[in-house]
C-alpha cells in the first residue's frame, strides 16, 4: 500500500475534470552527461499515450554547484537584439511565444476517468543520434494540480 498523502485526504473527485495541462521546461542540472552532449527531452501525461519531443540542447558546465546543465528557457538564436549574452535571444513578449511551454491535453471523459501524471524524462544522445541513454526523470501527480 502507498503512503498517505495529507492532498490525497482533501482530494475531492468533482475536480477531475476536463483541461490542458501547461509546463515549462526552464533548466536541468547536475546532470550525469558529458559537457556539450546532447540532452533529448520528452513530456508525457501519463496514462494518456502522447509524447512530447521537446527540441534538444547542448549539455554546458553550470554555475559552481550545478554541474552540468541544459537550458530550455533561452532561445538559441544566431542573433543578439536587444540585450541578452551571445547566441541567446531577448526575453520573449507573451507566454505564446516561449519556446520553453508545451501543452498536453487531460481527455477526461468520466468519473472513472484517472488522475494523469506530468513525466518528464531527460536523456542523452549516443552514437549520432541512433541511441538515447536515459539520464533521469521526474514525475508529479496531477491531484494537487487540479
Amino acid at each position: 500500500s502507498s503512503p498517505i498523502i495529507q492532498d490525497d485526504l482533501n482530494w475531492d473527485p468533482s475536480l477531475n475534470c476536463y483541461g490542458i495541462v501547461h509546463v515549462r521546461l526552464l533548466r536541468a542540472q547536475r546532470l550525469p552527461c558529458d559537457e556539450h552532449a546532447t540532452v533529448h527531452a520528452t513530456l508525457s501525461l501519463p496514462p494518456w499515450k502522447g509524447r512530447i519531443r521537446i527540441p534538444p540542447r547542448a549539455a554546458k558546465r553550470g554555475p559552481t554547484g550545478a554541474g552540468i546543465c541544459s537550458r530550455w528557457d533561452k532561445p538559441i538564436d544566431k542573433k543578439v537584439d536587444g540585450g541578452g549574452e551571445e547566441g541567446e535571444s531577448p526575453p520573449l513578449a507573451s507566454e505564446a511565444d516561449d519556446p520553453c511551454t508545451f501543452h498536453m491535453v487531460h481527455a477526461y471523459n468520466n468519473e472513472d476517468t484517472p488522475i494523469p501524471t506530468v513525466s518528464l524524462e531527460l536523456s542523452v544522445a549516443k552514437l549520432g543520434g541512433v541511441f538515447e541513454k536515459f539520464l533521469c526523470s521526474v514525475s508529479l501527480p496531477c491531484h494537487g494540480l487540479m
